[in-house]
């Protein structure tokens, strides 16, 4: 375990890891990615220059109090910065090679891009609507899901997915939850006050790319799978043994408000497809310093696999 002393992001709000990046919300809702080790950063466009956000709403002061959203069928809406800055964003990762940022961000699960020094957020938006719920930089390309399944991909030097430590594998997790009273008095499907919200099964799929098709699969052989907040990744366990072979390593990626409580216990452990076993992480108390804030993995870049 340990800790690393860092001043630059004091009072942001820490939304993903990806590459040995930090990717942080500061107080305006602007996005920085910091390198934990090197202390380099990148320069990100503003919040602003999303698709979606038509304006900005200042007090007497000049100090931005709220973004306006544009919504179809409601047209323009203000939303509070602090709002924006824990639920505008879903998840956020970085590409090294290319300083490409994709996010996935407002109210339907949009996707944009930019590059580090751009002006602006550039919108992906497919022929047909899609709701995102995941991304990955594999081989060079973006690759993007939607709730519906469809796989979209991006080039950028042509203007919950994991892919395996290789690059040769593409798998595709289905995670199912329910709501634990804390008296542990059995499962529900909607929530209560005081309920945690806790992972009950895992579906794991990969994409066969020559009949472009998903297949389950069962056991995932020498690989450890890390899912959460943040970019979804896939370690060798013949090169970190301390891993468990075919089990996930998860925290808790909800987007409902629940993950944004500081009063409830986190959804964090193991699961094991061999036995199919779950091996929860239990922090016991929502006082402890490792409930708050949400956890997110993080891999130093020296370990990290190269698209």
């Amino acid at each position: 375990m340990y800790k690393i002393h860092l001043p630059a992001i004091h009072g942001r709000l820490c939304i993903r890891s990806s590459e040995g990046w930090l990717i942080t919300v500061d107080e305006q809702s602007e996005l920085h990615a910091l390198n934990l080790f090197t202390r380099a950063s990148l320069a990100l466009p503003s919040v602003a220059t999303f698709f979606d956000v038509a304006g900005v709403v200042r007090d007497s002061d000049d100090r931005i109090t709220d973004y306006v959203i544009g919504y179809d069928n409601l047209g323009e809406v203000p939303h509070e910065v602090e709002h924006m800055r824990v639920y505008y964003y879903l998840k956020a990762i970085l590409d090294p090679s290319s300083t490409a940022v994709a996010v996935i961000h407002g109210e339907f699960n949009d996707l944009s891009f930019a590059h580090a020094g751009d002006e602006s957020w550039t919108a992906l938006q497919p022929p047909l609507p899609q709701i995102f719920c995941d991304i990955i930089f594999r081989k060079g390309l973006l690759h993007a899901m939607a709730i519906s399944g469809a796989l979209q991909g991006c080039c950028f030097n042509q203007k919950y997915l994991v892919g395996s430590p290789d690059c040769k594998d593409l798998f595709q997790v289905w995670r199912d939850s329910r709501w634990l009273p804390m008296d542990g008095n059995g499962w529900r499907e909607s929530i209560l006050p005081g309920d945690a919200r806790m992972t009950v099964a895992f579906t794991i799929f990969k994409l066969d790319e020559r009949r472009n098709e998903w297949s389950e699969v069962k056991d995932l052989g020498d690989l450890a799978l890390f899912l959460g907040h943040n970019h979804s990744m896939a370690l060798s366990t013949c090169k970190f043994p301390e891993l468990t072979s075919s089990s996930i390593y998860f925290t808790g990626g909800y987007r409902d408000g629940y993950e944004m409580d500081q009063r409830v216990i986190r959804d964090i452990g193991v699961f094991n497809l061999t036995d199919e076993s779950f091996q929860p992480y239990d922090f016991h108390s929502i006082d402890s310093e490792w409930n708050w804030p949400p956890q997110i993995w993080f891999t130093p870049a020296p370990f990290s696999s190269k698209p």
